[in-house]
């Protein structure tokens, strides 16, 4: 190890580098910033290929997350990167003026419920019966996933609505014309 002197009385030993170039995995691609983790794990925010690397000190990749975009978990202009106490990882992006919070795994889904569907059944006929619909993400652990439920003809969509508001914490009776909740 070599030492490098900065300052009269201040010396530190070089230890050694992490990472190399790469749009993707192990590597960096013009990183902005870094912060530290617990058991010597490293946040990377990387501004060309727009992400957050994570890997150990001794250069094992772990994930990655995020990508180049204007949406929800996406990045357009990296600055700064640091972590809570929790290993919560928030991401400042200067372009888009805003600071995206993540989990230490960087999912958004996981803090995330999201209803897609449509009221119609049979948009021909305007049929309401045996409305497919798609519920993701885990809503902070209120949602195990991995389930296809399938409802008695009949079952009201507003049923579901009301089932996702109580895993939320809403404390109400009702919503629309539910009669009953759904096994989520």
């Amino acid at each position: 190890m070599s030492e490098i002197t900065l300052a009269p009385g201040r010396c530190w030993q070089y230890s050694h580098y992490v990472g190399r170039r790469a749009t993707a995995g192990m590597g960096f691609s013009q990183p902005v910033g870094v912060a530290a983790g617990k058991d010597g794990v490293l946040f990377v925010a990387n501004r060309a290929s727009p992400r957050i690397t994570k890997a150990t000190i001794d250069q094992d990749f772990i994930s990655e997350f995020g990508r180049g975009g204007d949406e929800q978990g996406q990045f357009t202009w990296l600055t700064a990167i640091v972590l809570d106490q929790d290993e919560r990882v928030y991401v400042a992006d200067e372009w888009l003026n805003r600071i995206t919070i993540f989990d230490g795994d960087g999912n958004l889904l996981d803090h995330s419920m999201v209803l897609y569907g449509s009221p119609m059944g049979d948009g021909s006929v305007h049929n309401h019966l045996r409305v497919p619909l798609f519920l993701a993400g885990h809503a902070n652990g209120q949602l195990t996933g991995n389930l296809h439920v399938q409802c008695e003809d009949g079952t009201p969509m507003a049923n579901l609505l009301l089932s996702m508001l109580h895993r939320l914490g809403v404390d109400i009776e009702s919503v629309g014309d539910s009669n009953g909740e759904i096994a989520i």
